[in-house]
């Protein structure tokens, strides 16, 4: 037979997903995490280079973690993250900026 708290059980865990993800597109205002990542890429990116390069590593070890391998909304948003870091990396070596070290900015 049938245990009645069976299907109790399974309706609340999938209430409670409903009710995360209903979380997760409130706060993301209903963007997909891949462009939420990017967009938070971009302001990572205003600082010097070497915080960009300490969240570009932070980000790597994140997307390695349980949490990336378990959630498709933090692996897809952990990649844009990185897309747009690490082509932000690319960019300041290539124009010059010293890579290593930019602790004090730019200055010119």
């Amino acid at each position: 037979m049938h245990s009645p708290g069976f299907g109790g059980t399974k309706s609340l865990k999938n209430s409670l997903s409903m009710s995360w993800l209903r979380f997760v597109e409130f706060i993301t205002n209903g963007q997909p995490p891949w462009d939420v990542g990017v967009l938070d890429a971009h302001w990572i990116a205003m600082g010097p280079t070497h915080q960009v390069q300490e969240a570009l590593a932070d980000a790597r070890r994140r997307r390695r973690g349980l949490l990336a391998k378990v959630s498709s909304w933090q692996r897809q948003y952990l990649d844009g993250m990185l897309w747009a870091l690490d082509a932000e990396v690319q960019r300041r070596s290539r124009s010059g900026e010293d890579v290593r070290s930019s602790a004090g900015g730019a200055s010119k």
